[in-house]
């Protein structure tokens, strides 16, 4: 419960902080919020087990990836691509 309201807190956060232009820290609260997001995946799945939860662990590892990558405004789309 605690983790979900964690989620909830940081995307809001990551949302305000975008629309107020403040990159710095959006740029640590987007991450974050997907950083959260894959804890509680991993406590589903020390839950229950199962292919499913993995992959979607993996997917979610991916877009971690995919978010750095793109945080930057400076990046190239090519260099980018690659982690989706």
């Amino acid at each position: 419960m605690a983790l979900s309201v964690a989620i909830i807190i940081s995307a809001i956060i990551a949302i305000i902080n975008r629309q107020q232009k403040n990159n710095r820290m959006f740029r640590v609260f987007k991450p974050l919020t997907t950083i959260l997001i894959i804890a509680l995946a991993i406590v589903i799945y020390l839950k229950a087990p199962s292919t499913y939860t993995v992959l979607m662990i993996a997917s979610l590892l991916f877009a971690l990836i995919g978010d750095v990558f793109l945080i930057n405004k400076k990046s190239i789309f090519f260099k980018d691509s690659p982690s989706f």
